[in-house]
């Protein structure tokens, strides 16, 4: 440890600097003097550099203003998170979490406590018909914009703006907003990670070149046409509109295993029960197709015996046991399975009588769990995801307003979860609307016992024109989707105690902004003094590292107050001593103290022994 201690960043890194350092730990030298070296790359790759020529010509996605949605995604974010604990539920140990604020600042201060930890992020962005709105990121002046974002200044007021097909760019704007968040997202998720995706037709077609540049055109799962109206809009021009699609990516293909719908009671029918479990009628395991005839696979090419009582060997038992050989019209095939797999797993194989004969056919057991379940088709359709059902459940909510149009049916978002196949998730909704996937987490935990968590973000839009919304106060489309999560968490006990952490994007508490736009005040104290000590503790522990679910263990430091959470502990004393030192040095559960930079202040020498003790005491000290 050096002789002054590590200072707690309150700046965002870009995902560049991760890049950079991973591609020098990886090649050493491809990076010199603030340049790649491409040629070193190639060589190591084993793969010739791409000329000007070459990278001009070259498939990919470009679009007008793409290097403005690259720099949206390298500027660095000033921000912070701020508890609102009047709308928060048991803050200390909630484990459900509610941001306001846009989401690519949001995303940004997520990046460090949520690399590789999210399971399932499902969206619904807006679909960019015209009359729907998008975000405009202004890149320009970040400081001017962050400023905007946060209410602090009101230039013009709404960073949001109608992308009309006037404007020329259309497809690009919405490009351009999409770009860096869904970098940003793929970030986040674990390596079996998986993303859902809304989309209509409008931009269905950008929105798959978008991701295969991002998550990779290998770990593409699926473009789902998913009914929600099967009588047809009639509204749309040509053809009365029945679905929309579901785009499915993968952080990485080879790493995922997808869950499967469990089969309802009409499809428990097919489904019988042996010694081994339950089961159901699977293919015939005579082989059909061009690799089927005997030349092909002589080595599955051999005699089954059936005895009477319907069991099946590779070799005669009793002297009445019936030969069967793999024939299709008198032509010699093969079997499917071979002669070991026939002899290990007999109970795995269910013998048909006909007029023609016997056949062969497998045992399909259910993958997951011990319920029969059946794969997701290619098309998503049940009658619970008409988007009529969406509507439905949250007028149950509100006593029969509809403060938020076209909100997303329950039991799709369900089956997402579903198939996502881990009970202990962490789910994420950056484009959250009415709280439909905050809903679908509790319905689904009460229904398989699960232990999952959400993260919702939604941007403070405001609610023009919404006479629901005017009857029930709601403001902001913010104000839905948390009414929305606090009215279903109240439904039930189990869900309750899970509270909930209501944070909004708002000023860091460490530096004082100035009107000079892009300067930064210059004044010995680095605490603004309107920063409460919650604001101070949520923003260390994130950029710490710390997810925003885990608990908050107040305590008392020589009778100072300090929280620790998740192994760090952010001391809150205004002013220091060696005494309050020493008892965060012994403190146990905690392997980093973060002091505030300002307690030190006039105390040099308390500070240098603070640095010196941590060392010795192998512990991490750090200040804010």
């Amino acid at each position: 440890m050096p002789d002054s201690p590590e200072r707690v960043s309150i700046e965002t890194q870009p995902p560049s600097q991760a890049v950079l350092e991973a591609l020098q730990a990886l090649i050493p030298g491809a990076v010199s003097d603030g340049v790649i070296d491409a040629q070193r790359i190639g060589e190591a790759a084993g793969l010739p550099v791409a000329g000007i020529k070459d990278g001009a010509e070259r498939f990919g996605l470009m679009w007008a203003g793409k290097s403005k949605a690259v720099e949206a995604l390298q500027a660095p974010s000033m921000a912070a998170l701020a508890p609102d604990m009047k709308n928060s539920i048991n803050w200390d140990t909630a484990e459900n979490v509610f941001i306001e604020g846009d989401n690519l600042e949001v995303l940004k201060l997520l990046q460090k406590a949520y690399n590789d930890q999210v399971k399932l992020i499902y969206l619904d962005p807006p679909y960019n018909t015209g009359n729907d709105f998008v975000y405009k990121d202004d890149f320009s002046q970040p400081l001017k914009h962050y400023l905007e974002v946060t209410g602090q200044v009101d230039a013009e007021g709404n960073r949001l703006v109608a992308n009309t097909e006037v404007s020329g760019r259309k497809h690009s704007n919405w490009l351009s907003m999409m770009y860096p968040r869904l970098v940003f997202a793929r970030n986040v998720l674990k390596e079996d990670g998986l993303i859902f995706i809304s989309i209509d037709d409008n931009e269905v077609v950008g929105l798959r070149r978008l991701l295969d540049e991002i998550f990779g055109e290998e770990n593409f799962l699926g473009q789902l046409p998913t009914v929600m109206n099967l009588k047809g809009n009639n509204d749309e021009f040509g053809f009365a509109g029945v679905h929309e699609y579901t785009i499915v990516y993968a952080r990485n293909l080879s790493k995922v295993k997808l869950g499967e719908f469990l089969v309802d009671e009409e499809g428990l029918e097919k489904w019988d029960e042996d010694d081994f479990g339950p089961f159901k009628v699977g293919a015939n395991l005579k082989a059909t197709g061009q690799n089927a005839p005997r030349s092909k696979r002589p080595n599955l090419f051999f005699p089954l015996y059936v005895s009477s009582d319907g069991k099946v060997s590779t070799s005669r038992v009793n002297n009445d046991d019936q030969e069967i050989l793999p024939l299709t019209n008198d032509e010699e095939m093969s079997w499917r399975w071979s002669k070991d797999k026939f002899t290990n797993e007999p109970h795995n194989v269910i013998v048909s009588h006909s007029l023609t004969g016997l056949s062969i056919y497998k045992k399909q057991r259910p993958e997951i769990g011990d319920v029969p379940t059946r794969k997701p088709k290619s098309l998503l359709y049940h009658p619970s995801y008409s988007s009529g059902n969406g509507t439905q459940q949250i007028k149950a909510l509100f006593n029969g307003e509809t403060p938020f149009s076209h909100p997303k049916p329950l039991q799709l978002i369900q089956d997402f979860i579903l198939l996502a196949n881990d009970r202990n998730a962490i789910v994420m909704d950056f484009f959250a609307g009415s709280g439909t996937t905050a809903h679908a987490v509790y319905a689904q935990n009460s229904q398989d016992g699960g232990n999952r968590k959400f993260v919702l973000i939604n941007i403070p839009e405001a609610t023009d024109g919404n006479v629901s919304c005017e009857r029930l106060e709601f403001k902001k489309v913010s104000d839905v989707t948390r009414a929305r999560i606090m009215a279903v968490a109240k439904q039930r006990e189990e869900w309750l105690e899970r509270g909930l952490r209501s944070l909004a994007l708002g000023p860091t508490s460490f530096i004082a902004q100035t009107s000079a736009g892009l300067q930064f005040e210059l004044r010995a104290e680095t605490i603004s003094e309107s920063s409460s000590d919650d604001s101070i503790t949520a923003e260390v522990l994130l950029k710490n590292g710390v997810r925003l679910d885990q608990p908050w263990n107040r305590l008392q430091i020589a009778g100072e107050s300090a929280v620790v959470s998740d192994g760090v502990c952010v001391v809150l004393a205004r002013e220091l001593n060696d005494e309050i030192v020493v008892a965060a040095k012994e403190l146990q559960g905690a392997h980093a103290v973060i002091f505030l930079e300002d307690a030190f202040a006039g105390r040099d020498a308390v500070k240098a022994n603070a640095v010196l003790s941590f060392k010795q005491a192998n512990k991490i000290m750090k200040t804010v």
